[in-house]
């Protein structure tokens, strides 16, 4: 395997800094490019690699001296779409374990599980929750204690949310606002309406 080295990393790291990039999407075009790297506006940074043979795709946050502060690995399907990941802080401990639904080729839930396997948050694509960044629908977030649902449901793109996929790139920064909603339990769908919201509770399996 081919090894870069730091400076030039660095040099990469300053050149997009400069240029104030927003986080990207990995992409799964099919390309030769198997390697991209985002930088955040907090200065960390997150590359992503993808090994098409192994179907294994590893992403990684740095700070700016490159101190490493989480990892997340990815196990792929044919079509290179997530199916279940494990993320690990930057002393190698398991923190999350996620799993990934899908409606053909559409993410419409992402399951993150805590190092024993139990429930955290559920990511519904398909339902939809005002940003309080800039007032745009965003997809939804509903985080769990003890297999229940707390709280509101939260848009995605809050400075607080945490994803484990590699199309939601961490950030260091917190969230801060009103307290949410209680959440009501009930039946998911892909609908949304104007006045109440309902999710279906996912239990953790046995």
């Amino acid at each position: 395997m081919k090894k870069i080295s730091v400076p030039a990393v660095l040099l990469t790291v300053i050149l997009i800094l400069s240029q104030a990039i927003r986080s990207e999407v990995y992409s799964y075009d099919g390309a030769d490019q198997i390697s991209r790297t985002v930088v955040h506006k907090d200065g960390t940074y997150t590359t992503t690699q993808r090994d098409r043979d192994t179907r294994i795709l590893v992403r990684e946050t740095k700070k700016r001296n490159n101190t490493l502060i989480m990892r997340s690995e990815f196990a792929l399907d044919e079509k290179g779409r997530e199916r279940k990941g494990r993320v690990y802080d930057g002393q190698n401990n398991l923190l999350f374990i996620s799993e990934f639904v899908y409606d053909n080729d559409e993410l419409i839930e992402e399951r993150v599980f805590d190092s024993k396997g139990k429930v955290v948050r559920r990511l519904l694509y398909k339902v939809k929750v005002v940003s309080k960044l800039d007032g745009r629908s965003r997809p939804a977030l509903v985080s769990y204690q003890n297999g229940k649902p707390i709280g509101d449901l939260v848009a995605l793109d809050d400075p607080g949310v945490f994803s484990t996929t590699s199309h939601n790139t961490h950030s260091s920064k917190k969230s801060a606002g009103a307290r949410p909603k209680p959440v009501q339990p009930g039946s998911a769908s892909g609908k949304t309406s104007k006045q109440k919201r309902k999710i279906r509770i996912f239990k953790p399996r046995s």
